[in-house]
């Protein structure tokens, strides 16, 4: 088990906690090489991709042994900087769509029907694409975490 977390440290070029200024500051210098921290038998890891910018995922792992066997438990989520700018954008452009909604003139029920329709679907369609892509990036983040550890413990193994 040493082991996987020593392959899993030294793939980590930047030992940094998982918190907004963190990420800021990756997305912001463009730092392409894994970050992440090591603690007891949990880890954290991440990487900038230049495909998804600042809406990388964050890898959270949890190692242990059972019945001699390596067990590992990978969950991956959005970055906080992520979060926050997805918010940003989604709000803005919400009141945005809210606001224009003002000046339009809606007093029979067929008119608010097709106001609240093209108001749903203009928030749920990019949102639905969002979640689909933040769900690609988090598949393979947790994958290429996988990858690193099985190969890991095929090599203490052996």
């Amino acid at each position: 088990m040493t082991k996987i977390f020593h392959d899993i440290e030294s793939q980590i070029r930047y030992q940094r906690k998982d918190n907004l200024i963190n990420h800021l500051r990756i997305c912001l210098l463009m730092e392409r090489d894994f970050a992440g921290a090591i603690k007891e038998n949990k880890f954290v890891i991440w990487r900038y991709s230049n495909w998804s910018g600042v809406f990388y995922p964050v890898v959270h792992g949890v190692v242990s042994m059972d019945n001699g066997q390596v067990k590992c438990k990978l969950h991956a989520k959005l970055n906080a900087a992520a979060k926050m700018i997805a918010s940003i954008i989604f709000t803005t452009w919400l009141y945005g769509i809210v606001l224009g909604a003002k000046d339009w003139s809606v007093n029979t029920p067929e008119a608010v029907a097709t106001l609240l329709l093209l108001i749903s679907g203009l928030v749920l369609i990019p949102v639905l694409l969002f979640r689909m892509i933040v769900r690609s990036q988090k598949r393979a983040a947790t994958t290429e975490t996988m990858k690193l550890i099985k190969s890991s413990s095929l090599n203490e193994q052996s």
